[in-house]
């Protein structure tokens, strides 16, 4: 009969007496928030007392986990010593990567108990001192046979459990602690006890964020391009320096990027070696690793990975007849430590997901390789070849342009992420490691216009006046100097030319449309943002008889709610009605606010609340009928239920929210403050009054 020595996270505390004691020593680490298959920290017992010889080779350790999942697969061995021909192999294998080491053998004294079909069968007697894990079941892994002898007083015996892989969690929004807790049976069956049983193992955190610089290594925003060029200027042969910029990933943890093995070098990228000293921290994304260990039973494999840290760009909506070249290595600007001789990363061949084995491009310009452009997308990978554990590291890489042809205009996006990847998974059964999810969005890379000669514009919602964003099928106003002579308005259907001036819009997909004017002054335009534009950055240009007078961008978001006030500035007295159910049934409606001509300024018009006679509001707005989610108001501190919220049906571009009934409580307090909320973004705060 075998018995199981339990390392079991949130599992019942149990207590045995027995001289026979041990004390948990292992700390916390940091995992990374994205990572499917992270390595924590080893967990460490040290055991003292008990008798000396006791029971020395059925002792035997059970491994849960609580928080995250057990994620580096059991793997299969290709042949079993001793197995019959014609062996079929279970088609879920059984042995789990993790090892337990006793006493930290060094590594010539290393020696395995090797794995075999059955459950309790472990081949190397009581000579062995590493053995792998069998995965019981979800988050429950054990170790059998250990040939455990008690140190007796005054002496210690220490237990090493490496290669622990677990799910982090997937962003950084969701990240927490991942805990683990220990249980060990002696071969008696009896509970060891084992202070603390339970510990935090391991926190996540996210482990990098991406920006982008300009030419000359300024930060830009994420809804800047950091190259903005007209297509007549971009070479035709080689990529030049002004018609560039860069990528930056910086690290959100000192021991987020790391090279695959302990022998990865520059020079040698895809060279392995053992890493099999018990407890020292390599930095690598293999773990406990000793290609000693028997080949026949998969043992050799157990603690490595097939790649170092891979980081990866994936650009797209890239104009017609543009070529991508990027840098084969990390590139000066923007690399912490810069090593001309020693590169950070280096660019790889891989798979869509960043995946595949290490092989290094070759460039035919010198520093620079050209990425494959299919339907106007693109990716570049590179795998992490140098790390620093001590310090928090950025490595950028350099993006560049060229044509063939005429090149086409467009705003191209890119998204930076973390490497090799799995998107919308949350598998446990993963091959390979390393693995991540990646959260990472979309931002605004590069944007070719022939309307370069232009003064800068502003644009944001025509009701708020507020934020730099836009919502498809919104009114939205843009503000540049000397856009027209004078001011005109036109009636609906409103034009795509109004007193000379064109509003061009190139959104994030390239494709280039006009939007109908509302209103041109000398220097604002409020326009209509077109239903159909694409989400992400716009490149909006201000066209006067055929030429652009100014341009600038803005971000297409799914909503970005704006209240119209009574004035037109977005601050003030709300723009809508206040009903009144009367018993009479008259059900009288009247104007929130009304411009009295003798003082020139609007003024409020109370609403009165009286008993059995509800009041409910409508607010005129725009931006919010993409609306997916919740809309919420208060006034005055008091939520107001929502009716409805959505496009009002006589005019495109114009919302609607109706709010009420008004509750009694707001009776008598006067000039309320209303505050409304769209998808969890607030829109500007306008003002009622009540009687």
């Amino acid at each position: 009969m075998y018995r199981l020595f339990l390392l079991t996270l949130l599992c019942g505390a149990a207590s045995a007496q027995s001289p026979f004691t041990c004390t948990r020593l292992d700390m916390p680490g940091a995992v990374r928030a994205e990572g499917l298959a992270e390595l924590i920290p080893d967990i460490i017992i040290e055991c003292t007392g008990g008798t000396p010889g006791a029971g020395s080779s059925s002792h035997s350790l059970l491994v849960t986990v609580q928080g995250a999942w057990a994620t580096r697969p059991p793997f299969t061995p290709p042949v079993l010593p001793g197995s019959p021909p014609g062996t079929v192999m279970p088609s879920t294998p059984l042995w789990n990567e993790a090892m337990l080491l006793i006493d930290d053998p060094a590594p010539q004294d290393q020696i395995a108990c090797l794995p075999a079909i059955t459950f309790n069968s472990c081949s190397a007697g009581g000579s062995a001192n590493i053995f792998p894990a069998r995965r019981l079941e979800n988050n429950l892994i054990g170790f059998t046979d250990i040939p455990l002898s008690p140190p007796g007083a005054g002496k210690t015996r220490r237990l090493r459990i490496a290669n622990l892989r677990v799910n982090a969690p997937l962003s950084a929004a969701k990240a927490g602690s991942i805990s683990t807790a220990v249980q060990l049976h002696d071969y008696r069956g009896d509970i060891v006890p084992i202070a603390p049983r339970e510990a935090v193992s391991a926190v996540a955190q996210a482990s990098y964020s991406m920006q982008l610089l300009d030419a000359r290594g300024g930060l830009v925003n994420d809804i800047s391009p950091a190259l903005l060029a007209s297509p007549a200027a971009v070479p035709l042969n080689a990529p030049i320096d002004s018609l560039s910029f860069y990528a930056v990933f910086a690290e959100g943890t000192e021991t987020a990027f790391r090279r695959r093995n302990v022998a990865t070098t520059p020079a040698i990228p895809g060279s392995v070696q053992s890493q099999n000293i018990p407890g020292l921290l390599y930095n690598t994304e293999s773990g406990f690793f000793d290609t000693r260990l028997p080949l026949t039973s998969a043992l050799s494999v157990a603690g490595s990975a097939d790649s170092g840290t891979r980081l990866r760009l994936n650009i797209e909506n890239i104009p017609k007849n543009i070529l991508v070249w990027v840098s084969i290595r990390d590139a000066e600007t923007g690399t912490r430590n810069y090593d001309a001789d020693n590169p950070k990363a280096l660019l790889t061949y891989s798979n869509p997901n960043g995946d595949g084995p290490f092989s290094p491009v070759s460039p035919y310009i010198p520093g620079w390789s050209q990425i494959y452009v299919d339907g106007g997308k693109a990716q570049a990978v590179w795998e992490i070849v140098s790390a620093d554990p001590t310090a928090l590291d950025r490595v950028s890489f350099r993006i560049a342009l060229t044509s063939q042809g005429s090149a086409g205009t467009g705003a191209a996006t890119l998204r930076g992420s973390i490497a090799p990847f799995l998107e919308g998974t949350t598998t446990t059964a993963l091959s390979v490691v390393p693995r991540f999810q990646v959260p990472a969005t979309n931002v605004a890379a590069f944007t070719l216009t022939n309307s370069l000669q232009t003064a800068p514009a502003a644009f944001t919602s025509a009701a708020s006046f507020a934020g730099a964003s836009a919502a498809p099928g919104a009114f939205t106003a843009g503000f540049a100097a000397n856009i027209a002579s004078t001011t005109a308005s036109a009636p609906y259907p409103w034009p795509t030319s109004l007193n000379g001036i064109q509003v061009q819009l190139i959104d994030a997909t390239g494709i280039s449309r006009y939007a109908p004017i509302l209103l041109v002054s000398p220097g604002q335009v409020n326009f209509l943002m077109p239903p159909e534009v694409a989400p992400g950055p716009v490149l909006i240009n201000l066209i006067r008889q055929g030429l652009a007078v100014a341009s600038g961008l803005s971000n297409i978001q799914n909503t970005s709610p704006g209240l119209f006030s009574a004035d037109g500035t977005g601050r003030g007295l709300a723009a809508g009605t206040a009903l009144r159910l009367t018993s009479s049934g008259s059900n009288p409606a009247q104007p929130l606010a009304l411009f009295n001509s003798s003082s020139n300024r609007w003024e409020a018009v109370p609403i009165p609340i009286h008993p059995d006679e509800p009041v409910y509001l409508s607010l005129y707005a725009t931006g919010i009928r993409n609306r997916r989610g919740e809309v919420t108001a208060t006034a005055g501190g008091q939520p107001i239920p929502v009716i409805y919220a959505g496009p009002q049906s006589d005019l495109p571009g114009l919302d609607q929210i109706n709010l009420g009934p008004l509750p009694a409580s707001l009776r008598g307090r006067g000039d309320l403050e209303l505050v409304v909320r769209v998808d969890g973004s607030e829109a500007n705060r306008i003002h009622i009054a009540v009687e």
